[in-house]
Formats: C-alpha cells, sequence, structure tokens
C-alpha cells in the first residue's frame, strides 16, 4: 500500500511538473529606468500574467509543449517587449535594458529560444540569397521535425508568406497539415496558417462585384469595372510602416502603372475614414482609395495575415499574383 501510495504521488508530481512552464526573468537596468509594471503572454494570450516590477520576476503557465511568449516591461507608456520561443519546463533568462531596448543575453534551459533565433538568422541570409530553394527546405524541414508541437506553425506561416504563389510548393505543405491534423486547433497560429493554406489553393479568382466597400465620401460603393489589363489591390493600413513606405514607390510608378494598363486600388482594413483621407491629401495620392465594410470584408475571405499584401487580378478577376512588397509586383509587371 504504502509503495502504490508513492508511486501515486510521485506520478502527480511529475505530471503537474510535466504541464508547467516556469519563466524566471532576470534583470539588469543600468539605466535606472522607472518601470511601472511587468507581463507576460502566450502568442495565443489564452494565459496573461502581470505584475508590479521587480529585478527578478517568475511567471507560470500552464503549457507543456513549446509555445510563442512575449514579455513586456512598462515605463511611463514606453513599452520594452521581446517575442521568442521556449520548451516547457523550467526556464531562466537574463536581460538587460539599453535606453531604447529590452535585450536577452542568456536563456538557460530552453534550447527552442536558440533554435528560433538561428531560424530568424537562416531565413534572412536564404531570403536575401534569393535561395528560395533552400529556403523552403529549411522551413518545411522545420514544419515536419516539430509537427508534434506548435512550432511547427511558425514554420507553416512563414513558409506560406514565402510560398503563396506557388502551388506546387503549397501543396507540399498541406501534405503535413493534413497528419498533423487538429491537435493544435487552440494555437493563435493554427487557423491562419491552415485557413490561409485553404484559400490559396482554392481561391483562384476574386469577384470584386461581390464586395461593397467605403469611398472617400463616406458612401457605400461597389467597385466599377473599368476593364484594365490588370488591376492591383494594395491592402493596407495606417499603422503599417512597411505599407506607408510602399506607398511612396506607387507615387512614383503611377505613369508605369498607366502604361501597362493597370489600375492600382488601394483597400485599408482603417475604421476611421477621415484620417485615411487626411493620409492621402497630405501626400497628394491620386490613385483609387476605399475602406472595408464591417461585413464580408475581402481579407477575411482572403485570409489576409501580412500587410502590406497586394493582389494582381486581370480583367475577369482571376488571381494572377500575391506579393508583400510593391517592388515584387513592379518586377511581375515589368516581365509582361
Amino acid at each position: 500500500m504504502k509503495l502504490f501510495f508513492s508511486l501515486f504521488i510521485s506520478l502527480i508530481v511529475t505530471g503537474f511538473s510535466y504541464g508547467q512552464t516556469s519563466i524566471t526573468l532576470i534583470a539588469s537596468n543600468p539605466e535606472k529606468i522607472k518601470f511601472d509594471k511587468a507581463d507576460a503572454f502566450d502568442l495565443s494570450q489564452i494565459e496573461i500574467k502581470d505584475t508590479t516590477y521587480s529585478d527578478t520576476l517568475n511567471f507560470v503557465f500552464n503549457k507543456k509543449n513549446k509555445d510563442a511568449y512575449w514579455i513586456r516591461y512598462h515605463a511611463n507608456g514606453k513599452i520594452y517587449r521581446q517575442y521568442f520561443w521556449l520548451d516547457s519546463g523550467n526556464v531562466t533568462i537574463k536581460i538587460h535594458f539599453d535606453t531604447t531596448s529590452l535585450v536577452i543575453d542568456t536563456v538557460l534551459n530552453s534550447p527552442a529560444y536558440y533554435d528560433y533565433l538561428n531560424f530568424k538568422q537562416d531565413f534572412s541570409r536564404l531570403y536575401n540569397a534569393h535561395d528560395t530553394a533552400g529556403l523552403n527546405k529549411m522551413m518545411l524541414d522545420a514544419y515536419i521535425n516539430n509537427i508534434d508541437n506548435p512550432y511547427s506553425l511558425e514554420m507553416g506561416s512563414n513558409y506560406l508568406r514565402v510560398n503563396q504563389n506557388s502551388r506546387e510548393n503549397l501543396v507540399k505543405l498541406k501534405e503535413q497539415t493534413d497528419k498533423q491534423g487538429s491537435k493544435f486547433n487552440w494555437f493563435i497560429l493554427y487557423h491562419l496558417v491552415n485557413e490561409r493554406l485553404e484559400k490559396l489553393l482554392n481561391n483562384t479568382n476574386i469577384s470584386l462585384a461581390n464586395f461593397t466597400f467605403i469611398d472617400r465620401n463616406n458612401k457605400k460603393v461597389k467597385l466599377k469595372s473599368e476593364k484594365p489589363d490588370y488591376y492591383v489591390l494594395d491592402l493596407w493600413f495606417l499603422a503599417c510602416p512597411p505599407c506607408i513606405a510602399d506607398h511612396k514607390d506607387i507615387a512614383r510608378s503611377t505613369g508605369i502603372l498607366k502604361q501597362k494598363n493597370t489600375q492600382l486600388i488601394s483597400i485599408s482594413t482603417d475604421k476611421n475614414l477621415s484620417k485615411v483621407n487626411a493620409y492621402f491629401s497630405k501626400n497628394s495620392y491620386q490613385w483609387p482609395s476605399y475602406l472595408e465594410v464591417d461585413a464580408k470584408r475581402l481579407t477575411e475571405e482572403l485570409n489576409i495575415s501580412s500587410y502590406p499584401t497586394y493582389i494582381i487580378l486581370d480583367r475577369s478577376g482571376n488571381i494572377l499574383q500575391m506579393n508583400n512588397s510593391f517592388s515584387d509586383v513592379m518586377v511581375w509587371l515589368n516581365n509582361k
């Protein structure tokens, strides 16, 4: 009986520790920044923890898998933050603050942190070298090797961004998501990856007549078919720095777009029409601009989660290309 009881208690303790992730943060604050509070939460925001500031903090999450986390320190309205992946278990993170940011110095007892760090570095190197084959192999291998934990979906999200125009490569990812099934449907990236993948594989045409937009006069309108050779849909929002930077390139390229008989249409996900109008007026942007309405949003229909997104359509609404930078749009058009 005593032996059975001891084994029972051991199983409870083992199961309890396995089902938790304890994150201990040890901070160095050489700038003597006066922090108001700190918080931490998993990427899916299932568990959100906050506390008053201390040089040493501990956050405990009910996690038994690798997961992604944000940590944030708040000081007079400014937020110092970092995003990372961690293994389950007892993890210690040593950090320091400079005048502008939170810097992670060391992570103990979590190889997943360094795996993700290495992934980001390798991704940038291969992407900048235009080594698409090497990049795809790295991401797909990482998905397969992590198919039993949510980290795979981080790989899937990046894979979709790179391969949104390659049906052949999308099918390769679909084979893996089918094997994985719905075991991680609680994770925020699950729907972003799986639904986006389905849309990319199945949606080959957009009928703009099926959607209603808000024009600059705050009227609900249907987009009129002007029958250019191509449409370029610019999906964006005001608080998106890459979107704003690309608009400067668009303004310099309006002549080329006209030569290519291409109609660019900006569709904002913003809610405040007056701010969008003020932005267009301030910059003297003249191309058509609309807001989405709450019902049947184009971005939801296509499961868009990365901005800016540019969708090139032919005059029949067939999707020819999807990009995340306007320079890629111009490369495609200049090859036509």
